[in-house]
Parts: structure tokens; sequence; C-alpha cells
């Protein structure tokens, strides 16, 4: 829900970024277009105010939609058509994304809703068609600028549409002595079709399911959530320079601390299906002095531990504390009082070490 929750605030705020561009497209160029050509006159606006604003609204969800699908930013590339060989058909919603299915759907409501609305004279077969004419050219168009085309946003769509253009037809009806009974049933099937369509969404859409089983089964150094909470099995962040140490304020500017935590995890993430693991006998904590050089070390008040994404076979166990070349990558971690611990380093011919430009800085600046 949270996520859910995320997207739909996004799409407020599209929503008002775009009521500018909308009034000046609506305004400034459809009805000055449709004035030159005699089309409409002054008194049109007079006697059809709720035409017009229909017509208004019916622009500013199209334009919004048309922001959200990416294609009014601009980038677009010529492989598209390379790109129709990889979109794939098979059973509608299956293995998709529960959350993104609904947002799609959703999406197009308001679109049928005021079509309905501005177009008096639109059968539900024309704004079938309307509805899948947009959505097709938008899936196309989404070909070229580096989007993902699918039929399940087809589908998706076209339903949403369909539901907001029901919808109006039973407020419709109601608003018409001689028609509620029509007006109740409309609604009441639009009511049940979107409950079963919801239903079979759940049923068929088990990507977020999927994904939250396959995200249960690791757990990864870096933490992207900014609730400090998250952090406390932090004990202490440190930088050491040819062995000098430099502590890292921990009670200061907090996010600083866990941007530079989640970067290193990242890293190590990033990198972890390259590593080579070894074992040394000796104290982790003399490794700074026997081998000077710029290390960034993570100390745990309670063991953790890790596994990765990229390299199921390696796994940090108990870990006390982190330390983290961060000049060649090589990662070091043991238990607490342990006469050993292990060395990761990086294999270069899989993947030549390159330094952390940005993590480097972060941390130069929250020890000057």
């Amino acid at each position: 829900m949270d996520l859910f929750r995320m997207y739909l605030s996004q799409g407020f705020g599209i929503l008002i970024q775009s009521l500018l561009t909308a009034t000046i497209i609506y305004f400034a160029l459809i009805n000055l277009l449709l004035y030159i050509f005699k089309k409409r006159d002054k008194d049109f606006y007079k006697n059809n105010k709720l035409k017009v604003a229909a017509e208004y609204l019916f622009v500013i969800s199209l334009y919004v939609i048309l922001r959200i699908t990416g294609l009014t930013d601009g980038s677009y590339y010529f492989d598209g058509f390379n790109r129709i060989s990889a979109i794939e058909i098979g059973i509608p919603f299956c293995g998709a994304s529960e959350i993104m299915v609904l947002l799609n759907t959703l999406m197009f409501v308001p679109f049928g809703f005021f079509a309905a609305m501005a177009f008096k004279k639109l059968s539900w077969v024309k704004a079938l068609l309307l509805s899948f004419g947009t959505t097709f050219v938008i899936e196309f168009l989404q070909l070229f600028n580096g989007r993902k085309s699918e039929l399940d946003d087809i589908i998706a769509n076209m339903f949403g549409a369909m539901c907001g253009y029901f919808i109006f037809r039973g407020i419709e009806f109601l608003i018409k002595k001689d028609n509620r009974k029509k007006g109740v049933i409309t609604l009441v099937v639009v009511l049940l079709c979107g409950s079963l369509y919801c239903v079979t969404v759940h049923y068929l859409a088990n990507g977020d399911r999927l994904q939250a089983e396959f995200d249960a089964m690791y757990h990864e150094i870096y933490n992207m959530s900014d609730e400090d909470d998250d952090y406390d099995y932090i004990s202490k962040i440190s930088y050491i320079n040819n062995g000098n140490e430099y502590k890292i304020d921990l009670t200061g500017d907090s996010l600083e601390c866990l941007e530079i935590y989640n970067s290193f995890g990242i890293d190590i993430g990033n990198q972890v299906y390259s590593y080579i693991e070894s074992t040394k006998q000796g104290n982790i904590c003399d490794l700074t002095s026997e081998n000077p050089d710029e290390y960034l070390v993570i100390d745990y008040s309670e063991p953790q531990s890790f596994n990765f994404y990229n390299n199921e076979n390696l796994v940090i166990e108990d870990a006390e504390i982190l330390l983290y070349n961060l000049n060649n990558g090589t990662l070091y971690f043991s238990v607490e009082n342990s006469s050993e611990y292990k060395i990761w380093t990086i294999d270069n011919v899989k993947q030549p070490f390159v330094k952390n430009e940005n993590l480097y800085d972060m941390i130069l600046k929250k020890i000057n």
C-alpha cells in the first residue's frame, strides 16, 4: 500500500504540473484553430460552458497520461522496430505487478469519463475504439522512447477507460428521471465488472508477491530506507588513511552517514559476482597498520549477516566489522575476537575495479 500511495502522490504531482500546459493546448491551440476555421463562435462558449469544461478536463486527462507514459519528454530512439520482437504475448497479467496493473487501469478512468462527458454522441463502440486507439498509439510510441510496451497495458487502459465511460453514462441516466433504473443498472454492472476485474488481476498478477519472496531471500548491505531506526545496528563508521583513523560522526547529519553506508553497500552488491573469497589468520584490527591504505570501516553493535542477489554463493555471516579498501575494492570482515578474517578480492578479469569517487568525496566531506 505504501508503494500504491507513493505512485498516486506522484500522479497527483504530475497533474498539478500539467495544468498550465494543458490549458495552453486547449484554449490557445485547439479552440483557436476551431475559431479560425469557423467551427465555433463567441456564442458557443457562452451557451456550452459545460461542454467546454468537459473538453478541457478531457485534454488534461490525456496530457497527464502522456506525461506519465513518458511521451512528452522528447527522448526518442530509432531502434523501436527492433524491440517489437521483445514484446511478450502470453496469459494477460500473469507475472505482472498487481499495483502497476491497477494504476494503469485507474489512469484511464478519467479519460473515459471526460470523453463521455465532452462528446455526448460518443457510443460505447466508439468509446472502445477511442480507448484502444489511444493506448495502442502510446504503447507503439513507447517502443521508441526506451519504455516497455506490453499487451497488459492495453487491456488495463481500455478497461479503465470503459469503466470511466459507463460511470458517466450511469450518472447521466440517474439525473434523468425516466432513466434512473437504467442508471442504477449501469453503475451496478460497472461495480460488478470492476470487482471481478480486480479479483482476476489479484489472482493472475503475482509479480509483486514473487518479488517480495525473492527479496526476502536476500539481505544486502545497503538499506534504501531513510528511517534512522533501520540503522541502529551500526555503532561506528570510520575512515582510515595510512593508519590514521577519522571517526565519522553518526550523531550529526545522520542522512549523510546513511548515504555513505548505502553507497558502500551498493558497491559491494554490484561487485560481489566478481569477488574471490579467501581466509587469513590474524586479527582484522591489525590489517590497516600492516597494509597502509585508505579504508572505510563499519562497526556493528550486533553481528550482521548478508547475502546478495548477484552471487548467492558468497555470504557474510555474523560480521562484527566490515573493512573496505577504497582503492582496490577488497572487502574484509570477521566476527568479534576471531583469530581469522575473510578476504574478498576482486577478480579483475571478470570486472576491473573502478573507484567510487562519489563515495570517496562523501567521506572526505564528512571528516573535513
